[in-house]
């Protein structure tokens, strides 16, 4: 047994400033132009961006519907329309 005190961390001066969990900064808004049951989708963002979805959890998506895409990119060889290509993990209908 040693006779050496455990170290002991510092009290914290107050809550931390900023989020100290991960936050996921892959996303974007928009609207579905391009729907139905996937795997592929066209969605266009308010500022006119359009990306080509490769998503196999997404479902079906009609077109107008608005669309929260969390994505990362795409390493598939796949041509899924006009737009940016990315890989939608975890695609939520807002509206």
């Amino acid at each position: 047994m040693s006779t050496t005190p455990p170290p002991t961390g510092g009290r914290p001066s107050g809550p931390p400033k900023t989020p100290t969990d991960p936050q996921p900064t892959a996303f974007f808004v928009g609207r579905v132009v391009r729907g139905g049951s996937g795997p592929c989708y066209g969605v266009e963002t308010d500022e006119g961006k359009v990306y080509a979805v490769y998503s196999t959890v997404a479902g079906d998506l009609a077109v107008g519907t608005t669309v929260r895409v969390y994505h990362k990119p795409l390493l598939l060889k796949i041509y899924c329309g006009e737009g940016e290509h990315v890989s939608g993990v975890k695609v939520e209908v807002i509206r």
